[in-house]
């Protein structure tokens, strides 16, 4: 039965390379300090070895197939819920189908996080409690296997380099909040989190207007919400005011000035707040047209559209993803949300389909970086020109 001594006991833990080797010298440290484990992948030979992923764990779980599911997907949409044995989709999306993620064979695979639960009492959370360079993957077999895996994405270990690899959590109990307790006090510690003075209230165009919405049903709705005195702070412009899925600062006809209709909002009382896409591009977008290197690039060099290895998008399609490795691209990134904030006046930012920036597949400006890495360097930048006291 799967347990913390079992995991201590580091069974099957491996290295897994892209391309054989005779002789690879290639080592995993493991240390456990209670309920959580910190690894390290070491080369100890001559030569660069390549690395698909770590496996620190693969054997019989010892779970029966009717022991409850829940599991995190890469994406917020692709959530898991059922049993082992019969494994379900939450949402209506899942990772493997609608996303196109590679996964082993034979195996039902979750990200980062998967809570077991045999008995009603009786709760199993096992979790990556950060997330810095790699992936992390729970690979739950057919045949009653588990592995617990990082994504390595093939990059090269140098001779007598090692990685820090990502920390790992396994925490049983009665309650699975308490479970889910202990892990965001390890996710704080690795990851502080933003912080806001509160808690914000608004409302947002898409839910009643959709990508159709114009500047008069914004500020039509404005003057509703300040007759009815809501207390509703943020007027929150959404998608559809952009001339094009990655020209964020060319607003299309329909919307001929952001910085006046921005001040019109402030100067009846309120806050205006925008909706971004950071990592995306549609085919017809200025910022393609102009800076195809900024993108994730295909094996003949040319930007990759994204249905080529995942979903292309939900309007305006196949997307184009912006690389978080090209300091040009996050130049950018930064360009944009600082002139959102200091010429339009916002200082709340919906962001959305960031997924993009962690997608499989293509090659990156910097092949030394994974496409975690990517992400988290593409979100710096905008964190940085959005500002600290931004939502």
């Amino acid at each position: 039965m799967l347990s913390l001594a079992r995991l201590k006991q580091q069974t099957g833990s491996e290295a897994r390379l892209l391309e054989q080797d005779p002789d690879p010298r290639i080592r995993i440290d493991m240390s456990w300090d209670g309920s959580v484990c910190r690894s390290k992948l070491v080369n100890e030979g001559d030569r660069p070895l390549r690395v698909k992923e770590v496996v620190l764990f693969s054997g019989p779980s010892g779970l029966h197939p009717d022991t409850g599911l829940y599991g995190e997907g890469f994406n917020m949409l692709s959530q898991y819920g059922g049993t082992l044995g019969r494994p379900e989709n939450v949402g209506q999306v899942g990772d493997r189908a609608h996303y196109k993620i590679p996964q082993p064979e034979g195996a039902h695979v979750v990200y980062n996080l998967a809570l077991l639960s045999p008995e009603p009492s009786r709760h199993m959370l096992l979790a990556f409690s950060s997330c810095r360079r790699f992936s992390g993957e729970f690979r739950f077999f057919r045949d009653g296997r588990l592995e617990i895996a990082l994504d390595t994405e093939g990059l090269a270990l140098a001779p007598g380099e090692s990685w820090e690899l990502e920390e790992f959590l396994y925490a049983e109990g009665e309650r699975a909040d308490d479970l889910f307790d202990q892990l965001a006090a390890r996710l704080r510690m690795n990851h502080p989190p933003l912080t806001f003075p509160h808690v914000p209230a608004g409302w947002c165009s898409w839910y009643a207007f959709g990508p159709d919405v114009t500047p008069q049903d914004i500020l039509g709705n404005m003057r509703t919400i300040s007759e009815h005195a809501l207390g509703l702070t943020y007027i929150q412009i959404d998608d559809g005011y952009q001339a094009a899925m990655g020209d964020w600062l060319k607003p299309k006809p329909s919307f001929p000035d952001m910085k006046e209709l921005c001040r019109t909002i402030k100067e009846n009382g309120f806050e205006p707040a925008i909706w971004v896409a950071p990592f995306i591009a549609e085919a017809g977008s200025d910022l393609l047209r102009e800076h195809p290197d900024w993108f994730v690039q295909d094996e003949h060099g040319r930007p990759l559209p994204s249905d080529r290895h995942s979903y292309g998008g939900w309007r305006n399609g196949p997307w184009y993803m912006l690389d978080g490795t090209h300091p040009e691209a996050r130049r950018y990134l930064t360009q944009v949300f600082r002139t959102m904030r200091e010429e339009w006046g916002c200082k709340y930012f919906k962001l959305d389909a960031n997924m993009w920036g962690a997608l499989h597949g293509g090659v990156r400006c910097d092949p030394g970086m994974t496409r975690i890495e990517a992400y988290r360097a593409g979100m710096s930048a905008v964190l940085e020109g959005g500002g600290e006291d931004s939502f």
